[in-house]
């Protein structure tokens, strides 16, 4: 079970960091009065308004960067990146970014990253955790020392006061250990991977098989003993993908078709607010599922991109041309195929994980085989 504090000791946690958070937000609104009212005295409100959420955007920038650097140093994967609207999805080569309108209640940023499976795990995600607050922490002595060699009286001193006071607040905020809507704190984390952890957990199951496919272990060559621990409850969707995809694999494609009526009636059963949880991994899962229906021959109404969004077209960016080279091929446009298949193959092999490119080639392989012999290169 995670650990929780007893409520007394909760509600104090949460009177610490309020405090914390709030003494920081004010000294970093103080520098940026200051600092506007060297400029522009006449718009220093106006000013204020730019500054503040700009101190802000990079602090949160500092943090994730610090994770960011510290996953990257102990051997992780890290695959997404999130700091206010700007997200990053990491590739072979550079990252795809995109600038997305935050809605009110998601986190100021994230990071996922993936552990190397063959190291030892529980020091990966200690290490990576404790990147985010100690970035801010090293930021905080940066400004404090900056502040002090130009003037604590100067503006640019009293600018850097209230960035060293922020970013103190938000590392030692992030330190305490609560847990939020939006998942735990930094400070939680750190205490749950220093306990001793179940490593059946799913969390745990989900990190060790998404290492093994980023270095190249196929779905059908996954420990089945690990795939079966998510077969039941919240790991369901997963153990379904990876059953799918070790299907595709095998070249499977009637038995991956026959899965399409019990996925729908699992989802059938699920209440409204999980479905709209799981409704991107859900629209991936069926369009895997109607692709799959199309290679073994069956007539499929829809389009088979016509569950993709636009959330999934920017995570699985090789997903939609590779639907609609098959789509082609089965109508016999044969150079919109080809073009199709082009540029699925540039998109796939450029994803992060290596098990993932080898399951894309074959899927392109078998759409090549609808091809008369002449188109196939």
């Amino acid at each position: 079970m995670p650990w929780a504090p007893p409520p007394w000791l909760d509600l104090l946690f949460r009177g610490v960091r309020w405090v914390l958070m709030s003494v920081g937000a004010l000294a970093m609104l103080a520098g940026c009065f200051a600092l506007a009212h060297v400029v522009t005295s006449s718009l220093e409100p106006f000013l204020v308004m730019l500054l503040f959420p700009l101190a802000a955007l990079v602090t949160v920038a500092i943090h994730e960067g610090g994770h960011v650097l510290a996953g990257r140093a102990i051997g992780m994967t890290v695959y997404r990146v999130h700091v206010g609207p700007l997200q990053l999805l990491a590739r072979r080569r550079g990252w795809r970014i995109r600038w997305q309108r935050q809605r009110p209640g998601d986190n100021a940023g994230s990071v996922i990253a993936v552990p190397n499976p063959y190291a030892a795990v529980r020091r990966q995600y200690l290490l990576l955790i404790a990147g985010g607050p100690l970035a801010n922490l090293l930021t905080a002595a940066g400004c404090g020392l900056l502040a002090w060699r130009l003037g604590l009286g100067s503006t640019s001193g009293a600018f850097c006061t209230g960035a060293a006071a922020f970013n103190l607040a938000v590392g030692l905020g992030n330190l305490v250990p609560l847990q939020s809507a939006l998942g735990g704190s930094d400070g939680l984390k750190l205490l749950e991977h220093a306990r001793r952890r179940d490593p059946d957990a799913l969390s745990d199951v989900l990190a060790e098989l998404n290492g093994l496919s980023l270095r190249g272990v196929t779905a059908d060559k996954l420990p089945a003993h690990r795939l079966a621990l998510l077969a039941d409850g919240d790991g369901w969707f997963f153990y379904v993908w990876f059953t799918l995809k070790a299907m595709q694999n095998r070249g499977e494609w009637t038995q991956v078709a026959a899965l399409q009526p019990d996925f729908e009636a699992q989802v059938a059963t699920l209440p409204a607010p999980v479905a709209e949880s799981w409704h991107t991994m859900i629209a991936l899962l069926r369009c895997e599922l109607a692709f799959s229906r199309a290679i073994a021959g069956e007539d499929t109404a829809d389009p088979l991109d016509a569950a993709l969004t636009a959330d999934l077209d920017w995570a699985v960016p090789a997903l939609r041309p590779r639907c609609q080279a098959l789509m082609a091929a089965r109508r016999g446009d044969q150079r919109a195929a080809l073009v199709a298949l082009a540029r699925a193959e540039a998109l796939a092999e450029n994803d992060v994980d290596a098990a993932t490119r080898q399951c894309e080639r074959g899927l392109r392989e078998a759409i090549r085989q609808r091809l008369p012999v002449a188109s196939v290169r």
